[in-house]
């Protein structure tokens, strides 16, 4: 039995939203905050996302995971599927960068301990 070939395809994705700075600017003005970025991850690679602070990290992954708010355009794919949150939900996971990771936890223990903190508030 072989396993159907798993890849993740972004093409030419672009996000505008309303962002809020540290000193108050850009407050309800749709900002880009992605333009047209492309990749394609095959199953098994693992893809690091760098960049600068403010640079779009999160918000590429919000917009993989569904999570995005505002204007998104270009096309994901999964497997051929078009990406939406159940999808990503069925097949990824995401842990936010506030994550606490506690040293005794397994990952998957970590995971749960996450969704359940996020849920909280």
């Amino acid at each position: 039995m072989t396993v159907p070939e798993c890849t993740l395809d972004i093409s030419n994705v672009s996000h505008s939203t309303s962002v809020i700075m540290e000193g108050g600017g850009c407050v309800g003005k749709p900002t880009a905050v992605l333009r047209d970025v492309s990749a394609r991850v095959h199953g098994g690679e693992v893809l690091a996302v760098l960049g600068s602070k403010g640079s779009g990290k999160r918000a590429l992954l919000d917009v993989i995971a569904g999570r995005a708010v505002g204007e998104i355009r270009g096309r994901i794919t999964l497997a051929g599927s078009t990406l939406n949150a159940d999808l990503f939900r069925r097949h990824g996971g995401y842990v936010a960068h506030r994550c606490y990771l506690l040293p005794s936890l397994t990952v998957r223990q970590t995971l749960t301990y996450a969704t359940w903190l996020a849920n909280l508030g």
